[in-house]
């Protein structure tokens, strides 16, 4: 499951281990779709990984999947939900 992999790339990620942290992020990214680009951007438990080469085109899959996702959604509601998001 996705939220599985996620949380085990954060305790690899908390742990030092990046490589076995991007091993299962990029797994929820292109197997999974995965599509959180917030959560995954914003998330403390990701830091070791932030400065990590790998970090930029994963968040790049991400998005793009994401943009998949809400292809067919209110452009305009779903930025002004994410802001709010983001200031929560």
């Amino acid at each position: 499951m996705a939220n599985d992999r996620y949380i085990t790339a954060c305790s690899w990620g908390l742990a030092g281990f990046t490589g076995r942290g991007f091993l299962n992020l990029n797994r929820i990214a292109t197997l999974m779709n995965y599509t959180n680009y917030l959560g995954i951007k914003t998330d403390p438990d990701l830091k070791s990984l932030y400065e990590n080469k790998r970090w930029k085109p994963l968040l790049k899959l991400i998005k793009v999947n994401k943009n998949k996702a809400e292809a067919n959604l209110n452009k305009g509601l779903v930025h002004q939900l994410d802001s709010i998001c983001e200031k929560d």
